[in-house]
């Protein structure tokens, strides 16, 4: 499917024409039109930011923190439909209070069959059906998964190993080192023939021998900035069912390790930098709950510029600067992560400051200017950590966060980079003992990675140390025991029950 404003319109009809006209009481007609409505929303916005169809773990994802934002990058079809959603609304309240069914019933009986027929007819032949389909049988599988235990659930995986619960998690610590999660880095953007003139610092840094991953894959339950997060620390997807990424706001713990709790284990100080608001999507609860200190873009000493997301990444990386020289002086190994986000879709955010730092081939204060500006902030920072005492033994990964989303009718640059397959940019400035730059990665391979090039000597299992021959195909197949596991192995407030311990 995929085909955007149509299939919505496929996906609303029959609901539309059941509640105003066939279902007999007024008011389960006007919600059936309501949910109707919700599930053809639902699927364009897949379409339009996803770039896939609906499923039943996406629907329920679907969150105010989404909606709030959503006239902040795709303005003109948040107007559109603002205005069709106030029609919809117009039409359930007539429906409800009977007026619309005095004018528009059907009053023949041939007609209401025919109405009947036709209903039937878009829902056994569109292409709607098999988007239904799937997403009861997602449903049906995580209902069944849901009345698993751990122990059968891991089974479930094809597991042969237990997880090592945290307070067994044994760790020598290592050197220190730096992750900086890019919004939206994709290899493509690499590409010397595609853009030459975008990214010449991180050219220089490959030139120089760092490793460049060829294909490290955005792979399901990873392709959302927040979902990506919880799964390069953890190694599982950020399956949580009907929990949307607010739910991170009001987790206190999590039972699955992360490769920062690790580091904490090994005596590290872990601190966590992001330029956006903290509260947008959970983001700093759930760094908080994965073993972080956390500063949002309100603790930046020097101020800011503020934009819609929060901060721009060059006041993000003026404070990642006084952080580093920080923790350096301290004396202890540390974690410094940083999230940026001024080459967010749909045209990224630009910042007018760095105009001179950027090629004049580069068009001026386009989506791509966006990235040759992250481009100069990376390649100044790195610049930065090299020169600080002991700085050349720091470990440096620069990572995107997820594929570029949107569709080329919100986000044009997206035609530049279907040109070619598309993966995630990931660049280290280390190798590590057993990886080949070349290979196939998930983010389930990402936490032992980062513990690998920081040199961190651990007895920590994940994802991909329990479950053989893991991939991206398995992620899918599977997506129902881990939301399941997802939510046994995390405890929330005092209102939600706690998760049973079955496999420690």
């Amino acid at each position: 499917m995929k085909n955007g404003l149509g299939d919505a319109v496929l996906f609303f009809l029959p609901f539309a024409a059941s509640g105003f006209f066939l279902i007999k009481n007024r008011k389960l007609g006007s919600l059936a039109v309501l949910l109707g409505y919700a599930l053809a929303v639902a699927q364009a916005v897949c379409a339009a930011v996803l770039n896939r169809d609906l499923d039943y773990f996406v629907f329920m994802r679907l969150d105010w923190d989404m909606l709030r934002m959503a006239p902040s990058v795709m303005a003109a079809s948040s107007a559109v439909f603002i205005a069709i959603t106030a029609l919809v609304l117009l039409a359930v309240w007539l429906n409800w209070t009977g007026r619309l069914r005095r004018v528009f019933t059907p009053k023949r009986r041939f007609l209401r069959l025919g109405l009947l027929a036709l209903c039937a007819l878009t829902i056994v032949f569109s292409p709607v059906t098999s988007v239904y389909w799937e997403m009861l049988k997602s449903w049906r599988h995580y209902a069944r998964a849901s009345s698993c235990s751990e122990a059968e659930l891991f089974a479930a995986l094809g597991a042969r190993r237990k997880p090592v619960a945290e307070a067994d998690v044994a760790a020598e610590a290592g050197r220190n080192i730096v992750v900086v999660y890019c919004e939206s880095l994709e290899n493509n953007f690499l590409n010397r023939e595609d853009f030459p003139d975008s990214l010449p610092r991180l050219h220089r840094l490959i030139d120089a021998g760092w490793s460049s991953w060829s294909d490290y894959r955005c792979v399901s339950g990873a392709t959302w900035t927040i979902g990506a997060l919880y799964a390069t620390q953890t190694s599982f997807p950020a399956f949580f069912g009907g929990a949307g990424d607010e739910l991170f706001d009001r987790l206190r713990s999590s039972r699955l390790t992360s490769y920062t709790k690790v580091m904490r284990r090994a005596g590290y100080d872990c601190l966590f930098l992001a330029g956006c608001e903290l509260g947008f999507g959970g983001t700093g609860g759930l760094m908080k709950m994965l073993g972080y200190r956390v500063k949002g873009f309100r603790d930046f000493e020097k101020g800011c510029e503020k934009t819609v997301w929060g901060a721009h990444d060059a006041d993000l990386f003026e404070q990642a600067k006084l952080e580093y020289s920080r923790l350096a002086a301290a004396g202890r190994p540390f974690n410094l992560t940083l999230l940026t986000v001024d080459t967010h879709f749909t045209k990224g955010l630009p910042d007018a400051r760095l105009k001179d730092k950027v090629s004049p081939a580069v068009p001026p204060m386009s989506h791509e200017y966006c990235m040759a500006c992250l481009d100069y902030l990376l390649g100044d920072f790195v610049d930065f950590v090299a020169a600080q005492p002991g700085g050349r033994e720091t470990a440096i990964v620069i990572l995107g966060d997820h594929l570029m989303m949107g569709s080329e009718n919100n986000t044009p640059i997206l035609g530049r980079l279907k040109k070619r397959p598309r993966t995630v940019a990931l660049l280290t400035n280390r190798r590590a003992a057993g990886w080949d730059p070349r290979g196939e990665i998930g983010f389930y391979n990402v936490p032992r990675l980062i513990l690998d090039l920081a040199g961190i000597k651990h007895n920590a299992l994940f994802l991909d140390g329990l479950v053989p021959n893991l991939s991206p195909r398995t992620i899918e197949a599977r997506s129902a025991e881990l939301t399941a596991l997802n939510l046994r192995l995390t405890v929330g407030d005092a209102a939600e029950p706690k998760a049973e311990n079955d496999i420690n």
